[in-house]
């Protein structure tokens, strides 16, 4: 097995992996299309990484994505670039999604609707939604990684992150934030003792209990 940078090619795979292994959240409630065109983004950025864990066949006749990562250099500039750029294709998608789904709309409509326009409009000008706790500096956004069953505990993840924090410390970023589910608690334990710092805790707008973790990067001189 080996990690790459990912393509448009591994878009259906790593969508594929994200709504079966990181159900948290809206975005994998409306399926793979939705989610490999938000993934996309990530592929088209100058502000984020997309990397996957690849297995080859006995003779190297094929590849298997068995895990990604997805996350952002530089927080901020990627939330401006989303809405400005891939806002459109977004809603259509979404809204596309949303339609196959009606029980899903009925929820939309109810808790998210409102939210969700209130951000569109001020992605018009360019201006992402504040965040709370929210650096000066770049700050790095490690967004979803997950794993195919079967490869856990070889120790593909840990590879995952490893190269998306060096990715970020050969840019010069200083800070890099994750967010993730605290039920199970195994992956809380596992950033607990792999160098990450837990800031707080807080919950999704669904009600599911989240760690927000933080990791300062030695950064090199990008001069």
């Amino acid at each position: 097995m080996f990690v790459r940078t990912a393509t448009t090619y591994d878009l259906s795979a790593m969508a594929g992996l994200h709504v079966a292994h990181l159900p948290i959240g809206f975005f994998p409630r409306l399926g793979t299309g939705f989610v490999a065109r938000w993934q996309a983004a990530f592929l088209d950025s100058p502000h984020a990484i997309g990397l996957v864990a690849i297995k080859r066949s006995d003779d190297a006749s094929a590849e298997t994505v068995v895990g990604f990562l997805v996350g952002t250099t530089d927080r901020r500039a990627f939330r401006r670039e989303l809405l400005r750029r891939h806002r459109g294709a977004l809603i259509r998608h979404g809204l596309f999604a949303l339609v196959a789904r009606p029980q899903l709309l009925a929820t939309f409509l109810r808790c998210r609707a409102t939210t969700y326009a209130a951000r569109l409009w001020r992605g018009r000008s360019g201006t992402p939604t504040a965040q709370p706790h929210e650096r000066e500096e770049p700050t790095g956004e490690l967004t979803a990684v997950a794993v195919d069953p079967g490869t856990r505990g070889t120790g593909v993840g840990r590879r995952l992150i490893e190269i998306y924090l060096d990715r970020c410390t050969s840019l010069g970023i200083p800070w890099v934030e994750l967010v993730t589910s605290t039920e199970p608690d195994s992956a809380v334990r596992f950033y607990e003792h792999t160098g990450w710092t837990w800031i707080y805790r807080s919950q999704t707008r669904d009600g599911v209990p989240v760690a927000h973790f933080g990791r300062c990067l030695a950064t090199t001189d990008r001069a």
